[in-house]
């Protein structure tokens, strides 16, 4: 790395860290207020709060772990905490988990919303809650320790999104926190759930229900079809525009490609498939409780380190990962599967949590369009 890199890096942390002290200065404030306000435990109930606000991706690698907690009788009932928008997708998940969706730019910013939904919260008087979202932050901690149950467990004793002083104030309100160290995510809710006494589901594409949606995929049945989902959430763990453009065009000669992604994608996914023949864009036309049905009708699915992965990988569609260094290998790869490649280029920064020191992530760029290819031919053959 050049000299005017390492300046605008080191510029860039510093912002950074700025920032985040700031926040977490304010959150605190506010926090200390509204533990004031909730002070007593509520949670009587031989019940369940479990709380994940992170992505899609880090709600389907966890449904092992939500079916497994489901089906045993250790809890009377089970309620989970996820991001409003992805509610949809428990419309064809086989668990008995009671689903609370969670608003959380309200929460953010309208303090009679947060008020209104701690409340809620409270009355649900669970004796238990779990906060098993990959990193603590400002709103899974708050939601967490005022929540009114009389346990309160997290995955870890630290978090990137909050200061080492509040991390202190803040580990007091808990009565079990784990420090599993560097172990891949699905393996610390293993262990989780080894804590709770409860055996360990390994479910199949079974746990999903499907509502027999005819999906016109537009496919030639002496065609096999290619799924691919260009864009993860975050722009730094894509594959790029051009590699996956080249690569449609590779693949479109011999097979159906489908492109999946959001309404708000399909701009860009339009740019890849440049209307070529045997290429077709399905970009928010999905309901998110669709998307299991779609991606199973697949040959062989493609994508980045992204939710629409972990769906591929759960139902048993075959998968071609491109995943970069920035987790170094906490989420992927899991679940055992022969029918599956994790694809990246090798660099001495793995495990840099996405903080790239490069003007682009080459561990993810860097992927040759050429061993993708191979990779298809391959599994299609197996």
């Amino acid at each position: 790395m050049n000299k005017k890199n390492r300046i605008v890096v080191l510029l860039d942390s510093i912002d950074k860290t700025l920032v985040l002290f700031i926040k977490s200065l304010v959150f605190i404030a506010e926090f200390f207020v509204l533990r004031n306000l909730f002070k007593t435990e509520t949670g009587t109930k031989n019940e369940l709060l479990l709380i994940n606000t992170d992505k899609l991706g880090d709600i389907i690698l966890s449904l092992d772990f939500l079916y497994s907690i489901s089906s045993s009788n250790k809890y009377n009932k089970v309620y989970l905490i996820v991001p409003g928008e992805l509610k949809a997708l428990f419309q064809s998940v086989n668990v008995n988990i009671e689903i609370v969706p969670l608003n959380k730019s309200r929460y953010r910013y309208d303090l009679n919303y947060k008020i209104k939904f701690i409340n809620s919260v409270r009355k649900l008087a669970c004796e238990t809650c779990l906060n098993y979202t990959p990193q603590r932050g400002f709103i899974n901690e708050e939601l967490t320790i005022l929540s009114g149950a009389k346990q309160r467990i997290c995955l870890n004793s630290d978090s990137p999104y909050l200061i080492k002083y509040n991390m202190y104030r803040l580990n007091r309100y808990y009565t079990k926190f784990f420090d599993f160290g560097n172990i891949k995510e699905y393996v610390k809710l293993a262990n989780v759930l080894q804590f709770l006494d409860i055996d360990l589901t390994v479910c199949t594409k079974d746990i999903f229900i499907y509502h027999d949606s005819n999906f016109n995929f537009h496919s030639d049945k002496n065609r096999k079809t290619i799924g691919i989902a260009p864009f993860a959430s975050s722009h730094i763990k894509d594959w790029g525009m051009k590699n996956f453009r080249e690569l449609c065009e590779l693949l479109s000669k011999d097979y159906t490609v489908v492109l999946f992604g959001t309404l708000k994608q399909k701009k860009h996914i339009l740019k890849i498939s440049e209307q070529r023949r045997n290429i077709y864009v399905n970009s928010g036309n999905l309901t998110l409780s669709a998307l299991p049905e779609a991606l199973e009708q697949c040959d062989l699915f493609i994508g980045n380190d992204s939710g629409l992965s972990h769906l591929a990988l759960y139902t048993s569609t075959p998968l071609i990962c491109l995943m970069g260094g920035g987790k170094d290998m906490t989420f992927f790869p899991y679940k055992n599967n022969i029918r599956t490649r994790f694809l990246y280029y090798k660099l001495d920064c793995f495990g840099c949590d996405w903080n790239c020191i490069y003007s682009e992530s080459y561990c993810v760029s860097k992927i040759k369009v050429k061993t993708v290819y191979d990779s298809v031919l391959s599994l299609l053959e197996e």
